[in-house]
């Protein structure tokens, strides 16, 4: 037998044309929620329009390289 996964909306616990998003707000740990079409346009409908393009992804940390002197390494 079977199994086939279901994705619910966190919102409206429906089950069609979800999709995940994933929340990144200031320091705070990123987040991410299942929501359907409905769901997101009345939650974040009146953002999506006055919005725009993402400039980079927060999500990751940024790497961060420190430039070593050869005498740091040894043999």
């Amino acid at each position: 037998m079977a199994t086939v996964p279901r994705v619910l909306c966190d919102a409206c616990r429906g089950e069609r044309n979800v999709a995940e998003v994933t929340v990144v707000y200031g320091r705070r740990p990123p987040w991410s929620a299942d929501l359907c079409a409905p769901c997101y346009e009345e939650l974040f409908g009146v953002l999506s329009r006055k919005g725009r393009p993402a400039t980079r992804s927060n999500v990751r940390p940024q790497h961060k390289f420190q430039e070593l002197d050869e005498s740091a390494f040894t043999v």
